[in-house]
This record gives structure tokens, sequence and C-alpha cells, in this order.
């Protein structure tokens, strides 16, 4: 059996943008729920893209510096490691968020 580990590259703070616009056919929510266009699939593709941007806001929220990491791991019950947060003590989310040595050389 493998081992996984909860991770998510800056990159994916793309997907929420990209999802919402192809669920909304690029009209805004409250526009494409007025219109009764949003089928189920569609719901749930916002709701990703919601969930997404938060964790991506998160991300820049636990540095210091505000700049997100290049790759951030996510504190689980399989996966735990201390002092390895981004340095914003005030951030609500810095326990949650585990940032590397080798994965910070952006955050100036």
């Amino acid at each position: 059996m493998g081992f996984c580990v909860a991770l998510m590259l800056l990159k994916v703070c793309f997907l929420p943008g990209t999802l919402a616009l192809g669920a909304t056919n690029g009209l805004t929510k409250e526009e494409a729920m007025k219109n009764n266009i949003l089928n189920f699939e569609d719901l749930e593709n916002l709701k990703l893209a919601e969930d997404l941007a938060k964790t991506c806001v998160e991300m820049y929220s636990v540095t210091s510096t505000s700049l997100a990491p290049e790759i951030a791991y996510f504190h689980t019950e399989e996966f735990f490691e201390q002092g390895l947060d981004g340095g914003n003590t005030s951030s609500e989310y810095v326990n949650d968020i585990i940032i590397k040595p080798a994965d910070c050389h952006n955050l100036l």
C-alpha cells in the first residue's frame, strides 16, 4: 500500500477561476443562477472553485511576506511536521500548512 501526502502546488491557484468561468459560461454566479443555466455539475464545480480559492488565500496568509510557497503540505492525521510553518503566527491556519525549506525560495 502506498503513502499519500496532502499537498498543493501554487499553480493550482489558477484553477478556481477556470472552473468558475466554465461553470457559469463567463457570467457572474448571480447572473447564471438568475438565468437558471447552472446544472448540478456546474454547482459542484463552483463549490470546488470556491474551496480551492479559499485554500490558495490561506497559503498566502500563513507566510510573513504574504507570498505563497511553490508547494504547501497540509497537516493530516497521517502527516505532521513540527516547526515548518510560514512565519505568520497571527494566521488562523499557521498550524495547518507546512512549508518546507526547499519550497520557500520565492518567499523573500
